[in-house]
């Protein structure tokens, strides 16, 4: 068989597939509603008594060749970086750009893809304008900021100095202090 056809045979059997759901999740609203096996002595469902949720069994697997491939047959393969993409081949895989990647690489990223003529998974089609307006916009704030510090008038060096002297009395009058006080205690 080819690769369409196992495609086409694994829809088939995800469709006849039933949902396999955690036992009484329809009598508690704190089960969440995902697969849990059940391990009662008396579980009903574990007998696979007729009337209860299925369980999960090795019988409704997908084709091995299949599994785990996209819809359109391609392999979903994890990137980080544009040397990661420059490794793929755009008739066998798909790109989906890792977690923990930054924006600015994730707009290299995807151009190189478009490059190749991938696409990529996990992004928005405006993905890339939206981060361009954003980072125009923050470059556009810093160079705003940085022109308000430049409008602010420096220091005189006579405002400079008379602060540096007043620092420098002050320290004077608090050793002073601590002398006399070191005095009175080697008296006392």
């Amino acid at each position: 068989m080819t690769i369409k056809d196992l495609l086409a045979l694994r829809k088939k059997i995800q469709a006849k597939q039933p949902r396999f759901i955690r036992q009484q999740t329809n009598r508690f609203k704190k089960l969440e509603k995902k697969w849990r096996w059940p391990t009662g002595q008396h579980s009903k469902m574990r007998l696979n008594r007729t009337g209860n949720t299925p369980l999960v069994h090795v019988g409704y697997r997908t084709p091995a060749l299949v599994r785990g491939l996209l819809p359109n047959g391609l392999a979903p393969m994890r990137v980080f970086n544009e040397k990661d993409v420059a490794a793929l081949d755009a008739k066998k895989h798909a790109v989906v750009i890792g977690a923990a990647v930054g924006k600015k690489k994730k707009i290299m990223i995807i151009q190189a893809a478009q490059k190749k003529g991938m696409t990529v998974y996990n992004v928005g089609a405006d993905y890339e304008e939206k981060v361009k307006d954003e980072l125009a916009a923050r470059k556009k704030q810093k160079k705003q900021k940085a022109v308000k510090e430049d409008k602010k008038e420096p220091k005189s060096k006579k405002t400079l100095e008379s602060e540096t002297e007043k620092q420098a009395e002050e320290t004077d009058e608090k050793e002073k202090q601590r002398l006399e006080a070191e005095k009175v205690m080697i008296k006392g």
